[in-house]
């Protein structure tokens, strides 16, 4: 009979199954949330409770047995939302503890392949989103930006911009995952919210909005407009918050098999 173990999603209790499996003997073949799962019936369920002192202990392991970097990797893949990632990771951090630091040369091993390909996915969304975020001024004097990344990377955007601009107020939301991120200058804070955020914009912010599409629009080249390349350049899904594409490009014209010049419209509200 298989074995699955229930958790809180959490990187501290990822790392207390991990503790698990040495002192407790306990050997998942899954790793899931405890609040999201479907029973099977040739399945037995055991939940194994967040422990701090354990997870510390297994991450200060990680740290000296295998290596910073691969670390870094693990909380990267950690951060994927990839369903199957639970699993994987403890596997991969099984193995490293075997094996120390050369771990990665064990690309053969699918778990160790997922695991490389889950951070280096994250890893690349946090690049991107970092440079297509854009913060607008409110009334009250923060900064507020929304994003909808695919991968849990909220903490990591608001670490980046928090050590960036370490004197300014600023709330960063995953409307993706309902979850909002402050920055006070002294700490950063994650919450989840309820609903929509609700914003009033500076009347600076807004001026400076329409000030930035209309150069944006001016110096738009409509003769050597390449949309597939722009759209390989720069998804649509990262577009939805950016100033720039307060209005969308036409989209590719199936008759002809060809883009269209540079059109702009509208988004509905």
């Amino acid at each position: 009979m298989a074995l699955s173990v229930l958790f809180d999603g959490t990187f501290e209790g990822l790392l207390t199954i991990v503790h698990s499996y040495y002192y407790d003997k306990i050997t998942p073949d899954f790793i899931e949330l405890e609040y999201q799962y479907q029973r099977r019936l040739d399945t037995e369920y055991v939940e194994i409770y967040t422990n701090p002192e354990k997870s510390d202990k297994v991450l200060n392991g990680i740290l000296k047995k295998i290596s910073v970097d691969k670390a870094q990797k693990i909380y990267m893949a950690y951060l994927n939302a990839a369903e199957d990632r639970f699993i994987n990771i403890f596997r991969y951090i099984v193995l490293g503890f075997k094996v120390g630091a050369r771990v990665d040369e064990y690309q053969t091993v699918e778990y160790v392949k997922n695991v490389l390909e889950y951070s280096q996915y994250v890893s690349g969304e946090a690049h991107k989103q970092k440079g297509f975020l854009r913060f607008h001024e409110t009334r009250n004097g923060f900064y507020f930006a929304q994003i909808a990344p695919v991968n849990n990377i909220l903490h990591l955007m608001a670490d980046f911009f928090a050590d960036r601009f370490p004197d300014m107020q600023f709330a960063i939301m995953d409307e993706r995952r309902k979850t909002v991120c402050i920055y006070d200058t002294k700490e950063i804070i994650i919450r989840e919210i309820d609903g929509e955020a609700k914003v009033n914009f500076s009347e600076n912010e807004m001026e400076f909005q329409r000030l930035w599409y209309t150069f944006y629009k001016s110096i738009a080249n409509h003769e050597r407009a390449n949309s597939k390349l722009q759209t390989n350049l720069l998804p649509k899904r990262y577009r939805k918050y950016m100033t720039e594409f307060k209005y969308e490009l036409e989209e590719y014209n199936s008759e002809n098999s060809q883009f269209s010049l540079i059109k702009y419209r509208p988004k509905a509200e």
